[in-house]
């Protein structure tokens, strides 16, 4: 009922569908710069030793039927047919620098967005957060899992951004009890702010004991 309301519950309101699946990033950084755009990897796509095996021994692979070459040797395309787009060249000389920079690090992939300083630019933190390779010597190693702790910690003692709302002043000064709005007109107004600062200023007198002294209501001692 919570990961599908729009399913299990009745006319669901205002709900908001989380992202329920993430497409795999299959995407490779190219170690050699002089292999094309698109190339086969056998690291995404291995070959199986079992597989391998059943189709060079000629036995149907498992779960499927192993459809024989010269099944229909008549069959030939028409003369005419082409693939779509088969004028059109697959990469050109800077399709592999692009993709480079698709899949770079923020803020090198953006064209534009919050600018930042070229000192706050992290250039080494996407290094040592993949796996160190293991011919590196062990200094390297040390560094690189240094380095990983420190961004683990961290990470986990950031603490999210506090919502920055404006707030109303008045309504603020309201809510406390020394600011207090009133319909009465200045007049009135004034003479209680009178009132109150004769009374505050009768106590202190009397606080102080200074009793010989009077105070009138025009503040005149």
């Amino acid at each position: 009922r919570i990961a599908f309301p729009y399913m299990y519950n009745s006319r669901p309101r205002k709900v908001a569908d989380p992202v329920y699946h993430y497409p795999t990033n299959l995407y490779i950084k190219a170690e050699d710069p002089d292999l094309p755009a698109f190339y086969f990897d056998p690291i995404i796509h291995p070959l199986s030793a079992f597989r391998a095996e059943s189709s060079a021994a000629g036995a149907p692979p498992p779960g499927g039927r192993q459809l024989p070459l010269d099944e229909d040797p008549d069959f030939a395309l028409p003369a005419g047919v082409e693939p779509i787009m088969a004028t059109q060249p697959l990469q050109g000389e800077l399709t592999a620098e692009a993709i480079a920079l698709y899949w770079a690090p923020k803020p090198f992939n953006q064209r534009s967005g919050r600018t930042v300083r070229a000192m706050d630019v992290p250039l080494v933190q996407q290094w040592y957060r993949e796996h160190c390779p293991g011919g590196y010597p062990v200094k390297v190693r040390v560094s690189y899992q240094k380095l990983l702790k420190n961004w683990v910690l961290n990470e986990l003692h950031k603490k999210p951004a506090k919502a920055q709302s404006r707030r109303n002043l008045f309504r603020s000064f309201q809510a406390t009890k020394f600011f207090q709005s009133t319909q009465l007109d200045w007049v009135e107004a004034g003479l209680q702010v009178c009132r109150q600062g004769y009374n505050m200023l009768n106590l202190l007198i009397h606080r102080k004991g200074l009793n010989y002294l009077h105070l009138d209501y025009n503040f005149n001692l």
